[in-house]
Parts: structure tokens; sequence; C-alpha cells
């Protein structure tokens, strides 16, 4: 009769747990790299919304009223001599996750856009009004800021 030696193949703990520390760097790093992108689509977002405010004047400048500049929600983009600008401007917000929204009267405006959700960051939307207000903030503004009556960023 043949006894059979069974040898020990097997990791030992200390190669476990540098496969684990290895598997636990490489996946913060994949967090890290989506928060930052994130971070930079929403920063691409908030200039573009920024950009809007001189844009608006120019338009009050040559109408006197801000009525025309929003199909409301919607930035009006058809406005003539601004269609390129107001175009590139909705065009890059919605590229990088956001949506423009519009609201405006004769004298007033307000204009935002939800941003894009990094970690537990409270600050979802960016928002520009005609007093000058340039904001970030958790309050969605078309609820309550947003709209006839007020036209104001929260």
């Amino acid at each position: 009769m043949t006894i059979k030696k069974y040898s020990k193949q097997g990791f030992t703990l200390i190669e476990l747990l540098v496969v684990i520390a290895v598997i636990g760097v490489l996946t913060s790093m994949i967090f890290s790299f989506t928060k930052a992108k994130d971070k930079a689509r929403n920063t691409r977002i908030v200039i573009a919304i920024r950009e809007i405010k001189p844009i608006f004047e120019m338009i009050y400048d040559d109408d006197f009223k801000y009525d025309n500049i929003c199909n409301s929600p919607d930035i009006r983009i058809d406005i003539s001599g601004y269609e390129n600008e107001l175009t590139a401007i909705n065009d890059e917000v919605s590229k990088n996750g956001g949506e423009a929204k519009c609201y405006a009267d004769g004298d007033n405006y307000c204009v935002y856009s939800k941003l894009n959700v990094v970690g537990i960051d409270p600050r979802q939307y960016f928002c520009v009004d005609s007093t000058g207000n340039a904001v970030t903030t958790p309050v969605d503004p078309g609820i309550l800021h947003c709209k006839a009556g007020s036209y104001t960023c929260p």
C-alpha cells in the first residue's frame, strides 16, 4: 500500500492581504477618477451658465427687455445675432450632463442647470439671475425661485 503525500499548495495570509490591499487601492483610484470627471463636468456647466449673463445683457441693451430670451423652461437659441453663442452654451451644458432652464419677464431672468452629483456634495444646481447672483445651491431654483414674481436664485 502506498501512502500519498499531500503538498500544501495555497496562499499564505500575507499574500492574501497584499492582494486585497492592491484591489483596494485600485478601487479607490477608480472612484477618485470618477469624482474628478464629474467635478470637471460640473465646472464646464458652471462656466457655460455664467457665459449667459453678458449675452443676456447685450440682448437687453438691444431690446430693453428680457421677455424674448426664454421659451420657458428653455433658453431661446434663435435670437437674431446671438444664435451661435446661445446654441454653444446650450450644447455645452447638455454635453456635460446638465439641462439649462430659463425663466424671464421684462426686467428679470433666472437661468439654472442641475449639476452632476459628486459624492455627498449637496450643491446640486448652479443658478444665475439678472440681479447678479451666481450661486450653487441644493435647492431646485425652478420650484420657488426662478418663476414669475421672483426670478432670483436661492
